[in-house]
C-alpha cells in the first residue's frame, strides 16, 4: 500500500539521505530521516569525498525552494530504520531519485 505526504526540507545529510518535515495534517509536523528508494550515492568519506559532496550539493539544489511530495510503502525501511521513499517536487512527474541517477550523482540499486 502506497502512502503520500507533503513535506519540506529540513536538511540534506548526503546524496541519498534527507531529513524532512512531514505534514501529517491538522498542522502536525514531524522531522523524519528518509533514504531515497532505489538509489545509492557516494559517501562523504575519504575515497569518495569529492563525489559525495557533489551529490549532496546537487540534491540540495533539487530540493530547495520546492514543496515536496513523499511516496512510501507502508513500513518499508532500510537496515538503519530509515523509511525508504521516492521524492517529487510539487511541479514534477520525474522523481528526485531518478534525477540523481540521470545527473550521475547516484546509481540504481535493488530495494
Amino acid at each position: 500500500m502506497k502512502y503520500e505526504y507533503e513535506a519540506t526540507l529540513a536538511r540534506v545529510i548526503d546524496g541519498d539521505t534527507v531529513v524532512l518535515k512531514v505534514d501529517l495534517g491538522f498542522k502536525i509536523e514531524f522531522e523524519v530521516t528518509f533514504m531515497l528508494l532505489g538509489i545509492d550515492a557516494p559517501e562523504r568519506e575519504a575515497a569518495t569525498m569529492e563525489a559525495g559532496n557533489a551529490a549532496k550539493e546537487y540534491l540540495i539544489q533539487l530540493l530547495t525552494s520546492h514543496p515536496l511530495k513523499i511516496e512510501t510503502l507502508k513500513d518499508k525501511k532500510d537496515k538503519y530504520g530509515r523509511y525508504l521513499v521516492t521524492l517529487y517536487t510539487d511541479s514534477s512527474t520525474v522523481s528526485i531519485n531518478e534525477e540523481m541517477v540521470k545527473a550521475g550523482h547516484a546509481v540504481r540499486v535493488e530495494s
